[in-house]
């Protein structure tokens, strides 16, 4: 069974719209309401999701331009009725016609491997597809998901493609001088709100970082981005925040880390905190309590140092350094988070600072 999606019409003078990003590979099976592709019309961008559930046949290319009522994609119930369509095969025997215009032919072995496993060859260019050639595509799929330890650790990674938009943007930020990847917005504002708020929590005894940094978190939990990772034209998601916290000891600079803080209560980061702080400087931490951070943190406002930008680890997309001076008018609390532009963008990190500053001085928790 076949069913088909046609360009809908989005604004009353728009007839074409322009096919920006394709967010699902060809010949796939996916689900209703799946997020389909990027289009643009006129006046803005587009999301279209999936009516339908089924293997998914792209009736169309990023960059082609399509008019209202186009057939931009269709669905089959099974994937071998899609590959016997004559948009794939030849009357001739196992010969099928991929994207490129050009013909392929599968081994039986192949074709067999391909319809149990349901792989994505829609970038493949060999005309002759064997088990050895799809071992290779699979092979090349992994590699892109995998770094060992990454996956024993975080079983659910998740790998998403870039936009076309935002690696053009990387292309021309690689031909620039310096640390071109790296950028930080930073506000600043009065702690004597923040203050007010913790002497209402008796048991936090005065402490402003753990209550910081639990709304901080919070804010992580629904910003998967500031949790993630570049690599090769993939957005790599933790989905996991292990909130790494470094700390100065004796003038080594080591780092904590919160697994899942997320899942704390305020009480409870603070003697997860105390607990992993005070082991830390009695040289008492296991491996486990150093490693696996996925976002990171670094506090030098004890030391009356107003603003400062950190470094973001490696495998990390933002580092918040947090700033501060008690002996100024209004003790003055700043907040820096340093991103990686290949991931996130201005707006995006504005919009976080903004919705934590507002959470910090509500103080509902």
């Amino acid at each position: 069974m076949k069913k088909k999606m046609l360009i809908p019409r989005f604004e009353a003078n728009d007839n074409s719209v322009k096919i920006i990003e394709w967010l699902v590979n060809d010949r796939v099976f996916i689900k209703k309401n799946t997020p389909l592709l990027n289009i643009e019309t006129s006046k803005t961008f587009q999301e279209i999701k999936s009516k339908y559930d089924g293997f998914i046949k792209k009736m169309c290319q990023e960059g082609d331009t399509l008019h209202t009522g186009d057939i931009f994609i269709e669905f089959y119930t099974k994937l071998e009725d899609l590959l016997k369509k004559n948009t794939y095969f030849k009357k001739k025997k196992d010969t099928v016609l991929s994207c490129k215009s050009t013909y392929q032919r599968f081994s039986k072995k192949a074709k067999k491997i391909l319809l149990e496993k349901n792989i994505d060859i829609s970038s493949c260019t060999e005309e002759l597809i064997t088990t050895k050639v799809l071992n290779n595509i699979t092979n090349e799929i992994r590699k892109d998901k995998k770094n060992k330890d990454l996956i024993k650790y975080f079983p659910n990674l998740e790998v998403k493609k870039n936009s076309d938009i935002k690696n053009r943007e990387i292309s021309v930020l690689e031909k620039s001088d310096g640390n071109i990847f790296s950028s930080s917005i930073m506000i600043q504002l009065s702690s004597e709100k923040i203050r007010e708020n913790i002497k209402k929590i008796p048991k936090l005894n005065g402490q402003i970082f753990p209550y910081l940094m639990y709304f901080y978190i919070q804010e992580l939990s629904i910003s998967p981005k500031f949790t993630a990772f570049y690599r090769e034209k993939n957005i790599i998601y933790y989905n996991r925040i292990n909130l790494g916290i470094l700390i100065d000891n004796n003038n080594i600079l080591q780092i904590i880390v919160l697994k899942d803080a997320n899942k704390f209560s305020l009480l409870e980061l603070q003697n997860e905190l105390i607990d992993k702080i005070c082991r830390c400087y009695e040289n008492n931490l296991e491996i486990d309590d150093v490693v696996h951070s996925t976002t990171s943190v670094s506090d030098l406002s004890g030391n009356n140092i107003i603003s400062f930008q950190p470094i973001i680890n490696q495998k990390q997309s933002v580092i918040l350094g947090i700033g501060g001076d008690t002996n100024l008018l209004g003790k003055p609390i700043t907040f820096n988070i340093v991103f990686d532009h290949r991931i996130l963008n201005g707006k995006e990190v504005a919009i976080f600072l903004e919705n934590f500053k507002r959470k910090i001085l509500q103080g509902i928790y």
